[in-house]
This record gives C-alpha cells, structure tokens and sequence, in this order.
C-alpha cells in the first residue's frame, strides 16, 4: 500500500489492503486435491455446463481466454491451460499460459472453472508454486478455500 502524508499531517492510505498487503500462498497440501473432492456433476449440470464443456474443454476457461489474449499471436486454449496446470516444470509458454489465468480470471470464473473440473483446488495452488505467482489478491483468495487444517 501506499501512504501518504498531507502538510496537515493527514495519511493517506492508496490501494486496497485485499491487493496491497503481502500474503504468502499456502503449499499445495493445505488444499483439496481431487481425490479428496467428490465430482458433484448435479451442482455442474445446475450450472448449465455441459459434459463435454469441462475438465480440459472448460467452458469458462475458454471465454476468459477468448477475452484476455485476443491479442497474442497464438492465443492459448482451455486444454493448454489444463495441461499446463499439470505439468511438472512448465515451460515458458506454460507459465504464461498459467499467469494470464491466474491474473485475469475473476474470483467467480475461478471457482467455476474448479466446478469445471479444470483443476483442483491443490492443482492450481502447486501451479501457482511452481510459477512463482504471488499477486496477494488471489493469493488471499485461495488461501480462503484451504481445508482448515492446513491454515495457518
């Protein structure tokens, strides 16, 4: 956050403290794995997603895509993302791949890619390790979807 003091000596505070404030993301432990949650295929079909509109075809993840890398010269896809997630030492491309999913997507378009079955709550935090991603907000964010005993 940035502070500010007037002449009068009032302080300024710029930024909201979700964003500004440092939070550090839990390890991928802390977090639901997707052998620890049931595919709820009733609540994803309540959604209006169908079958084949999930896991690597997640619909939402393909219209943020649509949205957010209109402009790239290769514009990734709800499988390169889903591949991405997965792999052990991603690529530079991945990475990418990783990042503009994480900085672009809304709060909500990351839980219903989740629904999606996109990723895996311990998925997507292991990616975020291994990427080095760290934006507070979103950190903050997942840390609030933890099982409760990994919180700190």
């Amino acid at each position: 956050m940035a502070r500010e003091t007037t002449a009068a000596g009032t302080e300024i505070i710029w930024g909201d403290p979700w964003e500004m404030e440092p939070c550090t993301l839990l390890p991928a432990e802390a977090f639901a794995g997707s052998d620890d949650v049931p595919r709820n295929i009733a609540l994803r079909r309540r959604w209006g997603a169908p079958d084949e509109e999930t896991g690597e075809h997640s619909r939402t993840v393909t219209w943020r895509f649509f949205s957010c890398t209109a402009g790239w010269p290769h514009p990734p896809t709800a499988s390169d993302l889903y591949v991405a997630i997965r792999a052990p030492a991603p690529t530079r491309w991945q990475r990418a791949v990783i990042r503009a999913w994480l900085d672009e997507a809304t709060y909500a378009e990351l839980m219903l890619a989740w629904l999606e079955e996109a990723y895996s709550w311990q998925e997507l935090v292991a990616a975020a390790h291994r990427i080095g991603y760290g934006r507070y907000g979103v950190c903050r964010w997942l840390n609030s979807l933890a099982r409760e005993s990994g919180r700190a």
